[in-house]
């Protein structure tokens, strides 16, 4: 028979191990808390910027010309499979879906899927780098597992996904956990410039280089295949481009070919080279002046606007009439205000073997004078030592750069696939 203190005991002992077994359970719980916690932040982390990364490169894919022997709606793919799947944390991330975009950032809707139904990603390879690291190409996408890619799309939509085992949730019956993203970037244009420029392009009427040099590989002189002048942009706004010249494989260079360019000293682009700093200093209009000179208005007191100086913070409209009044008819050849941003810029003291962005003249209006010339688009050029230099001019000439990318700037999302390559883009990210 117990006596009540040692009934009172044993109770006290019952009562200790419940508590101590609802603390472990409250221990491990809050355990489990902090380090699957901390594990799914790092995974929820890790998808944001797989979908952020490959949304930039597939929108950057959209914008460009593809290389040889990859459709643009492949690079697409693989730009997605290479930059999400090695933006990972243990396992490779997933793409759960990749959507092409309109100008408003929305699906499209239709058949707007990337992928074809059932296709997807190559399985990275880290002992080839393919869908590891550039070049893209490398990654494999083939084009029987890629839609075709709507002409109203302006950028890329992609949902990633990662899915990891637990620490200690599992003790809880919790022993997957899956964490996604979302992502979309779209493509702009260039409506607003705010670095000066010594040059100016006159886009209906385009001088090409007159010199025999300035020819194919094959030796078949520029002029004689797209004719002289050239125009680079025609109508009355919009404007639109010259498609042979931005064709894949075409006239104008690609940013990867400038590039190999200016890691090869002396070397000239492929394309056609267009005057920019020629001998004649005679001012007329852009579309009937043979000898129109190609600079932005410096020295010319009657130059409007005056005082003069160089081509600078020029804000063509979105709507009619689509440009900005711009003189650019007489001048001296002068040094930049401030830098190019973007690979290979030109800058201060910097204007050969580089890149600059130069407005793009069209008629003057009516009413508007002789002196005037209207800026309708921003282009990018390749700028080096024209052909015919040895004449003992110091000419400058621009090679026309198909897909000149920034990372930020301001832009207008006006562009869609259908128009062809943008010619100067900004890829930015928009949700």
């Amino acid at each position: 028979m117990h006596t009540p203190r040692e009934v009172s005991h044993a109770r006290r002992q019952g009562q200790v191990l419940i508590l101590f077994a609802l603390g472990i359970v409250a221990l491990l719980a809050m355990l489990g808390l902090a380090v699957d916690g901390g594990n799914i932040y790092v995974n929820r982390r890790v998808v944001q910027t797989a979908a952020d990364t490959g949304s930039l490169a597939a929108a950057r894919a959209l914008s460009s010309i593809p290389p040889t022997l990859v459709t643009t709606n492949q690079q697409v793919g693989n730009a997605l499979c290479t930059y999400v799947q090695t933006n990972n944390f243990g396992g490779w991330t997933k793409i759960q879906s990749a959507k092409y975009v309109g100008t408003n950032g929305q699906p499209l809707g239709g058949v707007d899927d990337v992928f074809v139904a059932g296709q997807g990603c190559p399985t990275p390879n880290t002992g080839t780098g393919a869908c590891v690291i550039p070049p893209l190409q490398a990654c494999g996408v083939s084009i029987v597992s890629v839609n075709v890619i709507p002409n109203n799309a302006a950028g890329i939509q992609v949902v990633t996904r990662q899915q990891f085992n637990t620490y200690l949730m599992g003790i809880f019956g919790l022993n997957v956990y899956t964490v996604t993203a979302q992502s979309t970037a779209l493509v702009g244009t260039i409506h607003h410039n705010l670095n000066s420029s010594p040059f100016i392009v006159c886009g209906t009427d385009a001088e090409l280089d007159d010199d025999s040099d300035n020819a194919t590989p094959e030796g078949i002189r520029w002029s004689a295949i797209l004719g002289d002048p050239v125009a680079i942009i025609s109508g009355s706004g919009p404007y639109t481009r010259n498609t042979t010249l931005w064709s894949a494989g075409g006239p104008a260079n690609t940013m990867a070919e400038i590039q190999q360019v200016a890691a090869t000293p002396g070397a000239k682009p492929k394309g056609p080279a267009f005057n920019l700093h020629g001998t004649a200093v005679q001012k007329g209009p852009c579309s009937t002046d043979a000898n129109w000179k190609g600079l932005s208005c410096v020295a010319d007191a009657s130059c409007e606007p005056d005082p003069p100086g160089n081509i600078q913070d020029i804000d063509i409209p979105t709507g009619a009439p689509y440009y900005d009044a711009a003189d650019g008819t007489n001048g001296n050849k002068v040094g930049l205000a401030s830098n190019t941003v973007g690979p290979n810029g030109c800058g201060p003291g910097v204007l050969q073997r580089c890149v600059l962005l130069i407005p793009v003249a069209v008629h003057a209006a009516a009413g508007q004078g002789t002196d005037v010339l209207n800026v309708a688009a921003f282009l990018a050029f390749w700028l080096d030592t024209c052909y015919s230099k040895d004449n003992g001019n110091s000419q400058t000439c621009g090679w026309l750069i198909s897909d000149y990318n920034f990372g930020s700037g301001s832009s207008v999302t006006d562009w869609t696939y259908g128009q062809g390559p943008p010619g100067v883009s900004v890829v930015k990210l928009a949700a």
